[in-house]
């Protein structure tokens, strides 16, 4: 989980993992060192997003997010096959560079 985030934060760019799930929040946060946040908050840190969820997730997390992501980038790496929406992965966020 969160192989981008860690790429990226480990470039020196201010990164923060998001997922809606508090208990993987602090795990991914513990894990990584990594700032985390809900969907939400995830995005509006951002000036960059990448959207790393369940591909029948997908749908329902970015339109939960349209107000928040409008006039973003987003990378979408979603993988299209998976069968269930759990929206338990997270979005990784780009904020600013070094």
């Amino acid at each position: 989980m969160g192989k981008h985030s860690q790429a990226v934060y480990q470039l020196g760019y201010s990164v923060m993992m998001g997922s809606e799930d508090k208990t993987k929040r602090d795990s991914l946060k513990s894990e990584t060192g990594i700032n985390t946040g809900t969907f939400a908050e995830t995005a509006s840190f951002g000036d960059l997003v990448i959207l790393s969820v369940k591909g029948s997730a997908a749908e329902k997390v970015v339109k939960s997010l349209a107000g928040v992501i409008t006039g973003k980038t987003v990378i979408d790496t979603t993988n299209p096959i998976a069968r269930q929406a759990s929206g338990k992965r997270g979005a990784a966020i780009l904020h600013q560079s070094r």
